[in-house]
């Protein structure tokens, strides 16, 4: 039997018995999302490809290894990333001119033109992707190793102590986008790690995904009005597009305003934040 100093000790370090676990479980995730696309050509399908690929690299994050390596095991699978990455790129856009009532026949079909040719390619590559996703879970299980649960707090302290300062010194839009990606791997990596930090430490997801949202509507926004300034559509198509960004804008800021004060929820966290 183990002592119930021995047992403390041990529940303090993030396990790499955990770790290959949650690996393996990312890994599996990204399989089944590429596999049920490949089948189905479902936009949902991309989107959760998208997301399990960006909980992988929160995963990656936590790992006590040099960026260089890091860099190098997941470039293969960055390159998937940005290949579907040009697919929820053309989806939106049509989304957008749905929403909006937006008719422009040539760029409708272009987007569509993009939507195949991407899905064909990813069909294409299905076999390459598959090994790369593989060959990368048994590449990183070699660099595992047990982490400390004050190790891994720290981190998360100090990309929440980041957005924090940025939110209350009269945040840039110009720098909305970035901020959006801290606070979404910011979530991802609470994710990976809130079964085993229970008890000590408490994040406000809802308010995090409700800001990050907030974000992601007004930037999908600005980047189809800088694709479709350039064409010819009417200014009422543009005017439309600008009152909604800054409606969105208007949104963020008064939603952001109080970030320190909503971020957390309750346990140990709320003082190592204040």
């Amino acid at each position: 039997m183990h002592s119930k100093k021995e047992i403390s000790h041990s529940q303090n370090w993030y396990s790499i018995k955990k770790q290959k676990k949650q690996l393996a479980h990312f890994c599996r995730s990204i399989l089944f999302s590429l596999d049920s696309f490949c089948l189905t050509g479902d936009s949902e399908d991309i989107h959760r490809l998208r997301v399990n690929i960006k909980k992988l690299n929160a995963f990656m994050i936590l790992l006590p290894v040099k960026n260089r390596i890091k860099k190098k095991l997941f470039k293969p699978i960055q390159k998937i990333f940005k290949s579907i990455s040009h697919l929820r790129t053309a989806n939106v856009n049509l989304e957008l001119m749905k929403e909006f009532n937006l008719v422009d026949p040539i760029y409708k079909m272009e987007q569509e033109v993009i939507i195949q040719r991407v899905s064909d390619s990813i069909i294409s590559k299905k076999l390459n992707y598959t090994f790369w996703v593989k060959d990368y879970q048994s590449d990183i299980e070699h660099y595992l190793k047990k982490i400390k649960f004050d190790a891994i707090e720290a981190l998360l302290v100090k990309r929440l102590n980041k957005l924090k300062q940025f939110y209350e010194n009269n945040p840039d839009p110009n720098l909305f986008h970035n901020s959006r990606k801290t606070i979404k791997t910011l979530i991802y990596l609470y994710s990976v790690v809130k079964d085993i930090l229970k008890d000590t430490f408490y994040l406000n997801l809802q308010y995090l995904d409700e800001l990050q949202d907030k974000i992601g509507k007004w930037h999908d926004i600005v980047i189809s009005m800088d694709s479709l300034t350039d064409r010819r559509v009417t200014n009422s198509t543009l005017l439309k597009l600008s009152k909604q960004r800054a409606i969105l804008l208007k949104q963020i800021n008064i939603f952001s305003a109080d970030f320190s004060k909503r971020i957390y929820s309750k346990g140990r966290f709320q003082n190592k934040f204040a």
